[in-house]
């Protein structure tokens, strides 16, 4: 309860265009494909969901070959709600849980560098601002570039007490393009420094492939 208050408070401080809209909540689920009733054609949806789709794992050594399924509600109050009623997956689900977004939202189709970092409670308002501050310098230097924040709740083991840092670049040869410049000497090089100090630990760090999923699979 401490914590989830510190949180709050962290939050209510902050005055950045990253929280120029509502926070919504992500549903994720972790999911085996083989184990899909349908595949990836016929992936389930809640009806009350405002967007969703699926990443699948380009790197890493963790989560290989296992598929990330997201949905966007407006609250958690909404998302826990329509979990217990969700569309059966049968033994396909191998995890599941929902983040808080800390800002704005922008799960779509993209190419994701994911950091599941440990960043203090009382480091969250500068650590936002400083996320926003190297989109916004990004941006400013031709990159089309995307930052979104999550906040773990009921995810088990694996995400707990830390948060999660999306990247977002529109393909690969454009998240490419952005570690390149970085290591070329680009401009924002000091905005993404003062972002990363703010990482007390980095437990993993990988790139996904997203893609939306249309309004009606049928």
């Amino acid at each position: 309860m401490l914590r989830c208050f510190a949180v709050l408070t962290a939050l209510l401080c902050l005055s950045t265009p990253l929280l120029a809209s509502p926070p919504g909540v992500l549903w994720m689920q972790r999911l085996d494909p083989s184990a899909l009733p349908k595949g990836l054609e016929a992936l389930p949806r809640s009806a009350h969901s405002s967007a969703a789709g699926y990443c699948l794992p380009l790197s890493g050594d963790q989560n290989l070959g296992q598929l990330l399924l997201w949905e966007r509600f407006p609250d958690l109050a909404t998302a826990l709600a329509t979990a217990p009623n969700a569309p059966a997956l049968n033994n396909a689900r191998l995890q599941s849980g929902a983040y808080t977004e800390l800002g704005t939202e922008g799960l779509a189709s993209a190419t994701a560098r994911v950091w599941q970092v440990q960043v203090p409670v009382a480091d969250y308002a500068p650590f936002l601002e400083a996320i926003a501050a190297l989109e916004t310098a990004l941006r400013k230097d031709g990159h089309d570039f995307h930052a979104v924040v999550l906040s773990p709740a009921g995810t088990g083991v694996q995400d707990a007490g830390g948060l999660q840092l999306w990247a977002l670049s529109p393909n690969g040869a454009a998240a490419g393009a952005v570690v390149d410049a970085y290591y070329a000497g680009a401009p924002w090089g000091p905005a993404w420094d003062a972002a990363y100090g703010y990482f007390k630990a980095v437990d993993s760090d990988v790139f996904l492939q997203c893609h939306p999923l249309p309004t009606d699979p049928r």
